[in-house]
């Protein structure tokens, strides 16, 4: 075999190399940035739901609740609740999870739009809210009996 020859047999093979170490690295990258996005979701999130609200005072929620007089029923009890204490309804965790899926920011959320109406677990966590609240209820103490009733794991 001519001298030529084996040059581009030796260059063929440091491409190659070359090209596997590429892939290599690659598939080595990806995986460590899933690993990582899972890992940190994990530890950014509390495991429990319950626990990231008590340390969160208020969701932040500053649009207006929908009218109740839009809804009937148990919804429109939901919705007057909103409308009439935000700040304690803000201060608590929706355990629908619209959180997670609909990037709510807390409870009053859900009654920023017509969420609220169609989902009982909402319109049961505000209503029993305003009750323990007109029962003379702290904010945390409301939270506190919202997350032992209503918690429930993923």
């Amino acid at each position: 075999m001519s001298e030529r020859k084996k040059e581009e047999i030796k260059t063929d093979e440091i491409k190659k190399s070359s090209n596997t170490s590429f892939y290599i690295l690659a598939v080595v990258i990806l995986v460590i940035a899933i690993g990582g996005g899972y890992f940190y979701s994990k530890l950014s999130g509390s495991s429990k739901p319950a626990e990231a609200a008590k340390n969160t005072p208020r969701g932040g929620e500053t649009r207006p609740t929908l009218s109740p007089a839009l809804f009937f029923g148990n919804a429109a009890k939901a919705y007057k609740v909103a409308q009439e204490m935000p700040e304690v309804l803000d201060g608590l965790f929706c355990y629908c999870y619209c959180q997670e899926g609909l990037g709510h920011k807390s409870l009053l959320t859900c009654f920023t739009d017509d969420h609220g109406a169609n989902c009982d677990i909402c319109i049961n966590e505000a209503i029993r809210a305003g009750e323990l609240h007109k029962s003379g209820y702290k904010i945390s103490d409301i939270k506190t009996v919202i997350d032992k009733e209503f918690y429930r794991p993923r």
